[in-house]
């Protein structure tokens, strides 16, 4: 996305939702909500 020409955000990853929803289309949108969760859990899962 950083390659697309969208700015780089500090904070946490869900505030790049809105400008994901803005500049492409809503597969995109559902698959980075899908990575995230993933993500996630692999960070505060105790699996």
């Amino acid at each position: 996305m950083h390659y697309d020409g969208m700015d780089k955000k500090g904070g946490s990853i869900y505030s790049y939702l809105d400008d994901i929803r803005n500049n492409y289309p809503n597969k995109y949108l559902d698959a980075f909500k899908k990575a995230v969760e993933i993500n996630q859990k692999s960070l505060y899962s105790n699996y």
